[in-house]
């Protein structure tokens, strides 16, 4: 019987590994977590769309395949929805008509690309990259080239924009900080009134809820 070599092996191992979306890990201390687990992606793409996913890889200074995964990530529309896993190893729920279609036609690129590419990416993007496939129906080799090709990074400004947003979100999403700005802002607005202007706005608040009418009334009772 032939002996497996050791990359053969290694293959194995990360093959069976890849069949789930995530794994359980252990994060020390009794603790354990989470890890999406990798699947390998080999697609042939153009020499230019090569160099552009080496140059990006270097600049940001993180491999190839994590670089490709952020690209999928961040490029692709959304096709996955919460699921509610008392595990927690399959927080993504996938449409099943795009993960598994029935005889869908697929459109190739035109030419055969001048480099192949061979990156382990998160099973996540992998997923993602499948949906992809079969709602467009073109092929993977050409999503992913023409994703290399036209991907745009946000600038610092931007990114420092999208902080600020999702800051302000979650501090919208604080009740004590709610609070604490609604009291801010009320104190501030009554410190920008006159003492006629204060008192002129109580006595409109009396009229409508008609404080001012009961206690003419009161009045003309006792006379």
């Amino acid at each position: 019987m032939h002996k497996p070599s050791k990359h053969q092996k290694q293959y194995q191992k990360r093959k069976k590994d890849s069949e789930r979306d995530f794994r359980k890990t252990d994060l020390g201390d009794g603790r354990t977590g989470r890890r999406v687990t990798r699947r390998q992606l080999c697609v042939r793409v153009s020499l230019e769309a090569a160099e552009r996913l080496l140059e990006a890889s270097q600049e940001h200074q993180r491999t190839q395949q994590d670089m490709l995964t952020w690209m999928l990530l961040k490029g692709l529309p959304k096709y996955s929805s919460h699921n509610d896993d008392i595990t927690g190893l399959k927080p993504y729920k996938w449409p099943e008509q795009l993960m598994n279609p029935d005889g869908a036609e697929i459109k190739y690129k035109g030419t055969t690309g001048s480099k192949q590419l061979n990156l382990a990416i998160s099973s996540t993007a992998y997923n993602k990259l499948e949906c992809h496939k079969t709602a467009t129906k073109y092929s993977k080799a050409r999503i992913v080239q023409a994703l290399l090709l036209n991907y745009r990074f946000l600038t610092e400004a931007q990114h420092e924009a999208n902080r600020q947003s999702q800051e302000r979100n979650r501090l919208y999403k604080n009740e004590d900080y709610m609070h604490k700005l609604f009291e801010e802002n009320q104190a501030k607005a009554m410190e920008a009134l006159t003492p006629e202007q204060i008192q002129s706005n109580r006595e409109a608040i009396d009229r409508i809820f008609g404080r001012g009418l009961l206690s003419q009334n009161d009045e003309d009772t006792n006379e």
